[in-house]
Order: C-alpha cells, then sequence, then structure tokens
C-alpha cells in the first residue's frame, strides 16, 4: 500500500516522498455439519414440535392455554439456552433464530385456536370446534414442512449431503418403453473441460484495464480458462519470495538474461522448448533473451521497449530548434533551451536505478560502438575503462546544467510530470511513457527522437527484449497455462496487444501494423539505426558486484562530483575484475604493462 502524503512535513514538499506498507488479508471459512448440528441441537425442538402438535389430537375441550403455553415456555428456554452458546457481541440473528421463530409462530397459532375454541360462541359448537381442530392439524404440518424446505434450500448445501448422480436417469428408448440409465452409462458422454483459474503476475500495474481487455478476448476463446491479471508493486523482490514460498503466480512477467536465468536454475520455472511454435514465431537473437546457457527455453519473448528523447513540439517550434543530428547539437540546444527559462531535460536523479536506466543506458550505445562494442568488453578485447568508457561518463557530466533544479529530490513520477505539464522541453526515457502519456494526455504536441552520436558516428541506438513470461513449476495448471502462452504466439493476437500496449513492441517474426502515431514514430527510430540491448543484461549481472549495481554507483558519483569520468571508468573495471575474466584479463594486463 502505497500513501503519497508528506504528513506536513515540509522537507518533502514538492519531492516523490512516500510511504509504503503491506498488507495481507485473510479469509477464515468456519462451516457447520449440518447434520451433525440439527442430530445434536436440534433433534429436542423437534420432539417439542411433535409434542405440540399431538395436542391438537386431544379431544378440544382437554386443550387449555396453560397446555399449549407451557410447551411455548419450554421452547423459548431451549432457545435461550441454545442462543448463550453463541460468541458474545452477536446482535443479529443467526439462521438458529429464524428456526425458533418459526416454531414460535406455529405454537401462537396453535394457542390462537384454543383461545378462539374457549370463546363462549364456540364451546359449545361441536361442528365449529372440529372444523377448528381440523385447520390446526392441517395448516400445522404444512407450515412446518414448508419453512423446513426454505430454511434447506437458504443454508443448506443439497449438493454436499445428496449425490444427485446417484438417482437413475429415466428416458425412453425407441420403443418408447421407460429404462434406467445407470450412473455408469453417463460416463461414455464426453467430459465438459475443468473449469480453470490461472495468475499472470506482472509490474505492469498501469497497463491493467487493457491487459484486461485482451485476457477477456481469450476467455471468450477458451471458456474454461480464466486468466487473473495480478500486478504488483515491488516485483523483482516479491516475485523471488513467491516462489520460494511456493504461492507465486501459474504464469508471470520475466526479465531478460540474467535477471531471470537464475530463477530456471534453481527449478522454480518450466522449460518451454517444447512449446508449439516457439521457433517459428521468434528469432534466435529474440529467444536468446530467456535462454539458459545449455540451451533450454525458460520463458515466452513477450514484449521489448525502445530508449529515445522525448521532445514538446511547441517549445522547439516557439525557439526555430531543430532536431539535433549530433551529440554537440544536443548540447547546444539544451543551452538554448536553458536561456529561454525553460528546463532542457526533465530528469531527476532521486531514483537512481531511474537516473542510470534513463540517461546512461539512452546515451552509452552511441559512446561505445552499439553491439559490436558491447561484445568488444564482454570479450576482452577491450577494458572497462578505455577512453569509450569515459566519454560515456563525460556525457552524464555534460548534462548536469540541462537537469531541473534540485534534480536530487526529484523522482521518476515528478520527472514525468515537469515534462506533461510543459515545464521541460525534453524527457529521456522508454517507450513505455507512450501508454502514460496518452492516457494523460499534455495540452501540448509531442514527439520523440533518438539520442544523437558524436560528431562523425554511428548512430546507435538502445531497443530491450523487456517482457517475457515464464510458466511457474509449482503450478497446478501447467497444461492450461501453455495453452495461454500460445494463444500469445498467435498473429492476431499479437496484432491486438500491439494496439493496446502503446510502445511495448512485439518479437513476434511477423511485425504487427501500428495505428498509434507516436508508437510508429518511436518504432522508427532503429531504421537506418543499428540496435541493441541495455549494455550490463547479457553477461555482467552474473557475479558481484555485478556491472549494473556499478554503473548506477558510478554515474550518481559523477552527477555528484565525487568522481571524475576517468575515475568512474576505472571503478567500472576494478568492480567487474572481481568476477569478470575479461575484465581480469584487462586488469592483468594493465599491471604488466605498469611493471
Amino acid at each position: 500500500m502505497a500513501n503519497e502524503t508528506t504528513l506536513g512535513n515540509p522537507a518533502f514538499f514538492g519531492t516523490d516522498y512516500k510511504m509504503e506498507s503491506s498488507r495481507f488479508n485473510a479469509v477464515i471459512e468456519i462451516d457447520r455439519n449440518i447434520i451433525s448440528f440439527i442430530t445434536k441441537n436440534l433433534l429436542p425442538l423437534l420432539f417439542l414440535v411433535g409434542v405440540s402438535y399431538l395436542i391438537m389430537f386431544l379431544p378440544f375441550k382437554q386443550i387449555s392455554v396453560t397446555t399449549v403455553s407451557g410447551t411455548l415456555v419450554a421452547v423459548a428456554f431451549f432457545h435461550l439456552s441454545l442462543a448463550n452458546g453463541l460468541p458474545n457481541g452477536i446482535g443479529y440473528a443467526v439462521a438458529l433464530d429464524y428456526a425458533f421463530y418459526a416454531i414460535y409462530a406455529l405454537i401462537i397459532f396453535q394457542l390462537l385456536l384454543v383461545v378462539i375454541g374457549q370463546h363462549n360462541d364456540m364451546k359449545n359448537n361441536e361442528n365449529a370446534l372440529k372444523t377448528l381442530v381440523l385447520i390446526g392439524k392441517i395448516v400445522f404440518p404444512m407450515v412446518f414442512v414448508i419453512v423446513s424446505i426454505l430454511a434447506f434450500y437458504i443454508y443448506g448445501d443439497m449438493d454436499k449431503y445428496f449425490n444427485w448422480n446417484q438417482i437413475a436417469t429415466i428416458t425412453e428408448n425407441e420403443d418408447t418403453e421407460l429404462v434406467t440409465v445407470e450412473p455408469e452409462a453417463l460416463d461414455t458422454f464426453p467430459e465438459q473441460p475443468e473449469q480453470v483459474v490461472l495468475t499472470l503476475g506482472s509490474w505492469h500495474k498501469e497497463a491493467t484495464e487493457q491487459i484486461n481487455q485482451m485476457l477477456t478476448l481469450f476467455n471468450q476463446e477458451y471458456p474454461y480458462i480464466q486468466v487473473k491479471f495480478s500486478p504488483f508493486l515491488e516485483y523483482v523482490s516479491t516475485i523471488r519470495f513467491q516462489l520460494k514460498q511456493g504461492v507465486a503466480p501459474d504464469i508471470f512477467y520475466v526479465h531478460s538474461f540474467s535477471r531471470s536465468r537464475d530463477l530456471f536454475d534453481a527449478g522454480y520455472l518450466v522449460p518451454l522448448n517444447d512449446l508449439p511454435g516457439l521457433t517459428e514465431n521468434f528469432t534466435d537473437e529474440a529467444r536468446q533473451a530467456w535462454m539458459a546457457y545449455h540451451g533450454e527455453q525458460y520463458a515466452l519473448p513477450f514484449m521489448a521497449t525502445s530508449h529515445a528523447v522525448y521532445y514538446n513540439v511547441n517549445i522547439f517550434n516557439q525557439l526555430n530548434l531543430k532536431i539535433p543530428q549530433t551529440w554537440e547539437e544536443f548540447l547546444t540546444t539544451a543551452q538554448v533551451i536553458k536561456e529561454a527559462n525553460f528546463i532542457p531535460l526533465a530528469n531527476g536523479i532521486k531514483d537512481k536505478l531511474f537516473a542510470s536506466e534513463l540517461l546512461f543506458y539512452n546515451l552509452v550505445p552511441n559512446f561505445i560502438g552499439g553491439k559490436k562494442g558491447r561484445l568488444a568488453y564482454e570479450s576482452g578485447k577491450r577494458c572497462f575503462d578505455d577512453k569509450h568508457v569515459i566519454a560515456a561518463f563525460q556525457a552524464i557530466t555534460d548534462l548536469m546544467p540541462f537537469l531541473p533544479e534540485f534534480s536530487n529530490t526529484i523522482g521518476y513520477n515528478r520527472s514525468k510530470q515537469l515534462f506533461l505539464q510543459g515545464k521541460a522541453a525534453m524527457f529521456m526515457s522508454g517507450s513505455w511513457n507512450i501508454l502514460d502519456f496518452e492516457m494523460e494526455p499534455p495540452a501540448f504536441e509531442w514527439s520523440v527522437f533518438a539520442v544523437p552520436p558524436l560528431t562523425g558516428q554511428s548512430p546507435y541506438i538502445t531497443y530491450h527484449p523487456d517482457i517475457g513470461i515464464a510458466l511457474n513449476a509449482n503450478s497446478k495448471h501447467q497444461e492450461a497455462a501453455k495453452i495461454f502462452l500460445t494463444w500469445l504466439m498467435k498473429a492476431e493476437t499479437v496484432e491486438l496487444f500491439s494496439q493496446q500496449l502503446l510502445g511495448f513492441f512485439p518479437m513476434h517474426k511477423q511485425a504487427p501494423k501500428l495505428d498509434n502515431k507516436h508508437a510508429k514514430t518511436f518504432l522508427a527510430l532503429n531504421e537506418g539505426r543499428a540496435t541493441d540491448v541495455r549494455w550490463p543484461y547479457p553477461k555482467l549481472l552474473d557475479g558481484i558486484p555485478d556491472g549494473e549495481s556499478l554503473m548506477i554507483q558510478n554515474v550518481m558519483a559523477v552527477i555528484t562530483g565525487k568522481l571524475t569520468p576517468e575515475e568512474a571508468a576505472k571503478a567500472l573495471q576494478d568492480g567487474l575484475a572481481q568476477w569478470f575474466e575479461p575484465a581480469q584479463k584487462c586488469f592483468q594486463f594493465t599491471e604488466a604493462k605498469e611493471q
């Protein structure tokens, strides 16, 4: 549960401060065994009812008000004793009370008959007395039976105590003879599929409405399988805890590469190599992001996201600015925007992960040379403190004058609002924000452009396999889950998801048609640019300290001025050299060179 109140503390005004607390809901059902309860508690009541009814068979002159009221008093005391056995504080009527209310009504009805019979005009009228007694004999049991059936219908579970399938079904054969069909004969008819409810775990809370619409379409095609969408906060830590406790969803989102591979190695995920259509619908590169080192496919490739720069078209037009084509032009554009009293970049740095992901991952492909450069670092051909990495950290330093004032107090959500409110001209982020901006459209025209390269360098862009869907090895509905995963691979399903989840691009071989202009513009940025994944994901997350933590740590150190770009690059190299063999070779080479 998240509460964004500042509780009146001025230190938190204008920040993304929020309190978070856990909430656990528990439901305990207490079910009474009806048969044993009736035998133990209501059987004496039935005896009293029977005695009360037998009174009607006595000669009417021997029936007195005292006789009937005595039964009423006995029932009342018995009711009181049972009521005292209930927990204290119950001030409402329970089913037991309604049973006694019915008995009270019957006895009072009987008492009314006696009072009428004792009237002077009735005492000596034998025919009238016989009619009165007959009414009592008929109405008393009739009301009792009706009330009993009604109570059992409302509060009882007939199917629990009676196996209606044991009752022979009578049907008519071709000779119009009545025959009895034994229950065993019914087994020859095809059984209806058992109803299954699958839970889909996700971090995609903002897309709940869109995803639920898609799941409704699946349920229409497979009526016996219902998929319940279950997004939650603190996703990575929560899903890992649930897997350890054996309570994780049947299917759930997983990040790519090493961010999820250890879950398969630990036995939490089902291998999906035999899933029909997997190799036919996805390239080797797409599947590689969710593939174990021995070749097992442990998740279905679902969605990719891209990185770029959102910009306010109105501000750009007002200042006669063009989309920058080089990094140097980008910095010049930011300076012009700043001098015009607009915030050049909306990005705050309070959330360290987003500072690294939105800024560093966005620009770094252009500085290290995209995929080819990344592979050079992973193979040991380059060291992590070379001139390319230093230039990437220097680019972060160059951006600092163009961030909002007090950027260390501004988190991710506040950064989005600065852009949406028209206070900032640009916002470095990812394609996933398209859905946010379409749901909460700003009052100005906006578009996107790719982070430009250094002058004379080739352009690159981050295009990352972001979402895979894995199958829980502990799920009791694995076959139904595989049906759902197979449905996700259908071309028409991919088409529908691409229209609903704006900014999330299917990795299907058959590229879907995009209608939304912003999604089309974002995806078109890949044209003419080499694409690559986020730098640390494929190889640099397998050890401690992992590459992403080191990059976040050193990006923040550069931003706050604690490290120079050269020192940050060396810290990255030294940290990875503690476990990453290619980086260790660089370390040994440097030592030998110094000696």
